[in-house]
């Protein structure tokens, strides 16, 4: 190992980064789900329409299959991304399987 090289560290992102594809957020209307993972998901949105700790009742629909869920809104991001993050507090052990799928076909 060469000692003159800087060592910086390493950002590790266990999510898929960017839009997944075929799967849609809704609540009101439809949102593309982002940088999702198995436990949280980024939702393009007004952060001002929710509260951090308010909890919801939710439908993704993967690959065409409607899959209900309970978030929580955990953070509100204004910059550089508009939008919310919500955690997956519930959901089925079936509908899981449908998500870690999905996650699994995206990250090919």
């Amino acid at each position: 190992m060469d000692d003159n090289l800087p060592l910086e560290p390493i950002e590790r992102r266990r999510s898929v980064r960017g839009r997944v594809p075929g799967m849609v957020f809704t609540r009101d209307q439809s949102y593309t789900a982002e940088d999702v993972s198995a436990v949280s998901l980024f939702v393009r949105t007004d952060p001002q329409r929710f509260e951090l700790g308010q909890r919801l009742d939710v439908t993704m629909y993967i690959r065409g299959r409607r899959v209900g869920c309970r978030v929580e809104i955990v953070r509100t991001e204004t910059a550089p991304r508009i939008g919310v993050v919500m955690r997956i507090v519930d959901i089925a052990i079936d509908a899981a399987s449908a998500l870690d799928g999905a996650l699994d076909a995206a990250r090919v």
